[in-house]
């Protein structure tokens, strides 16, 4: 889709993993890095490794995490317990498609 441009959208706390993470270079490279504020992160202390640009966002401090969601879902979270942690349609997808279940 060349006349799209893509974000990649992650919390702010694995900004300063991504130098830890394969061919992070690509990854800046490819998309644009947009992070999310996380509970105990200050968003301008934030160590952003070399050759990245990452636009930072408030996001009012969301105090769940992708991976908390996936092993809560992988331990049998239902969809009543998910839609507070996420948005409905979000909700709906996993379980439609059986995302993240051991």
């Amino acid at each position: 889709h060349p006349e799209r441009s893509f974000a990649f959208i992650i919390g702010a706390d694995n900004i300063s993993e991504l130098r830890n993470w394969h061919k992070p270079e690509e990854i800046c490279r490819a998309v644009r890095l947009v992070a999310g504020a996380r509970p105990g992160y200050e968003l301008a202390e934030i160590d952003v490794p070399a050759g990245c640009t990452v636009e930072f966002f408030d996001t009012g401090e969301v105090d769940v995490s992708g991976s908390e969601i996936r092993r809560r879902l992988a331990e049998g979270l239902d969809r009543e317990e998910l839609v507070t942690l996420v948005p409905s349609a979000v909700a709906d997808y996993i379980f439609d498609k059986g995302l993240y279940r051991a």
